[in-house]
């Protein structure tokens, strides 16, 4: 997917928008975005991802999408840096968001991925989800 930063300015207030990336102007890909009042999640597969703080050294925010699962996320960062919470039960929704913060990575492309544990010490993807700080577009197609 390929996402505008100019995405990250839209907000709505008492409400939780869901759009498909089509929706928007400027935007091609099959993700969603959910929209909640000051965040916009990037959504695709199982995970969600929103930047939040800085506009060019963001945090992020992460939940599951579609289902609970046990595992962790991990946020890649421009610099080449990854960051992974620890593992445990992620819960559907944005009442159940996980922080990864104080990487002070600096301004690019973010990714967020959602890793489920297989059960025997292993991992599996279940989705990941990519933004880009102000003037980035992500490469994620």
């Amino acid at each position: 997917m390929k996402f505008r930063t100019s995405i990250r300015a839209l907000t709505v207030t008492g409400i939780t928008a869901v759009i498909s990336g089509s929706m928007l102007t400027g935007v091609a890909g099959a993700g969603t975005y959910q929209i909640t009042p000051d965040i916009v999640y990037y959504c695709e597969a199982n995970v969600c991802v929103a930047p939040t703080g800085s506009a060019n050294n963001p945090n992020a925010l992460f939940h599951a999408d579609e289902y609970e699962f046990y595992g962790h996320y991990e946020l890649k960062t421009p610099n080449g840096k990854s960051y992974n919470d620890a593992d445990g039960y992620k819960k559907v929704g944005t009442n159940n968001n996980v922080e990864i913060s104080g990487h002070n990575s600096g301004p690019g492309e973010y990714c967020g991925i959602a890793w489920e544990s297989t059960g025997d010490g292993g991992y599996e993807s279940i989705g990941d989800a990519c933004f880009g700080t102000p003037g980035t577009l992500t490469t994620k197609s």
